[in-house]
């Protein structure tokens, strides 16, 4: 089941992708990530995450594309990023990602992405819409760092909305 929502995800993050008018943010280089983000789940592994990659690939399809100005994606993806959010919540991950000080930033991250849904389905303006979900990135950031620390570190410099 966990393989056909993550491919069904991922075909929605290409799909949306492919339907973007302007030129997509570099990609940075995804291989240092403690928790392997493309990597498939497989049962019992203890580095992968799939609800923490399934997230993450929709907000990456929404997220990068406003650096260029684009925020068609973000609008198409906002309730499939919100929904993502609260599965991703409610599974567990490998014990040095899934702890304390991500359970107690839970919260407030799941509140920022509800907002960004709400913003764009009562069709906020553009500005509205990029604030929301640079909040829901910062919170995802701030929470996911220790599975993510390498790529953490590299995403610093890219490009931001």
């Amino acid at each position: 089941m966990q393989k056909m929502i993550r491919a069904a995800s991922g075909l929605l993050a290409l799909t949306l992708l492919a339907s973007s008018t302007t030129a997509a943010a570099p990609a940075h280089d995804m291989s240092t990530m403690a928790v392997p983000l493309s990597a498939p789940a497989k049962s019992g592994d203890p580095n992968t995450w799939a609800e923490l990659n399934a997230f993450h690939d929709v907000l990456q399809a929404a997220w990068h594309p406003v650096a260029n100005g684009d925020l068609t994606p973000a609008r198409a993806s906002a309730a499939q990023l919100l929904a993502a959010a609260l599965v991703w919540r409610k599974s567990r991950g490998p014990a040095k990602c899934d702890n304390a000080a991500l359970r107690a930033g839970m919260a407030e991250f799941i509140a920022d992405a509800r907002s960004y849904a709400d913003a764009v389905k009562r069709d906020a303006s553009d500005d509205a819409v990029t604030e929301t979900l640079r909040r829901t990135h910062a919170d995802f950031e701030a929470i996911a760092e220790p599975c993510m620390a390498g790529a953490m570190g590299e995403m610093k410099g890219m490009k931001k909305p």
